[in-house]
């Protein structure tokens, strides 16, 4: 099911970068940070075996990659900024989300955040999450685009050189990348259930502890 789903992105991919060319690139890597089921690793991989066709720079791929990240991104932290955050305000503790918490994601973000976005852009799978809490902390809107960017470039830089230097085996670098975003699938599955495990072993612990303090 998976390899059949990864064929037929694979082949909508080829088919938009072959008919629109450059702003096609721009577009499929705008759309891949708003739906991240889209491969950013076949859209580079093929953009790099169009370099080595000779249709497409290498540096241009690069920079229209990076720009396309940065208008998808800007969405979803536009959207995240205005409509997760009143909701988790309201509902977030139903979900083991509370009022402070969203405090310390304002305050971690005001810190650090301009790194966890840099270095999250590199990251397969995370990279497009990312503008998720970022926009729910309401970081800086220009201080996100420019690491956006400064982040993505490298990131698509890199993969397109790797699918030039594949030439016409370009598909082995995006399976093999494929396969190496479930691993971090997985990590990131564990890391959650073991965030909700100890958010509710505190709050239980707190909830013991005002039973306590009223007896």
């Amino acid at each position: 099911m998976i390899a059949e789903l990864l064929s037929a992105l694979s082949s909508f991919i080829i088919a938009v970068l072959t008919a629109m060319g450059y702003f096609g690139l721009f577009f499929l890597m705008a759309l891949e940070n708003v739906f991240m089921i889209l491969p950013s690793e076949v859209i580079l991989a093929y953009a790099g075996y169009l370099v080595w066709t000779g249709e497409f720079n290498l540096w241009l791929v690069a920079t229209l990659a990076a720009l396309g990240c940065n208008v998808g991104s800007s969405f979803v932290y536009y959207v995240s900024a205005k409509g997760a955050r009143p909701i988790l305000l309201r509902y977030g503790k139903y979900v083991l989300v509370s009022r402070r918490d969203i405090e310390r994601a304002d305050e971690w973000f005001e810190r650090y955040g301009q790194w966890a976005v840099f270095f999250c852009r590199m990251a397969p799978m995370v990279r497009s999450l990312i503008a998720i809490p970022a926009g729910v902390a309401r970081m800086n809107f220009w201080k996100f685009n420019l690491y956006t960017f400064l982040g993505s470039w490298p990131f698509c830089l890199a993969l397109t050189y790797g699918g030039y230097v594949l030439g016409e085996h370009w598909p082995t670098l995006a399976v093999y990348l494929h396969e190496f975003d479930t691993v971090i699938g997985v990590v990131l599955l564990a890391g959650l259930a073991a965030y909700v495990w100890r958010h509710w072993k505190q709050r239980a612990a707190e909830a013991e502890g005002e039973v306590g303090s009223r007896e």
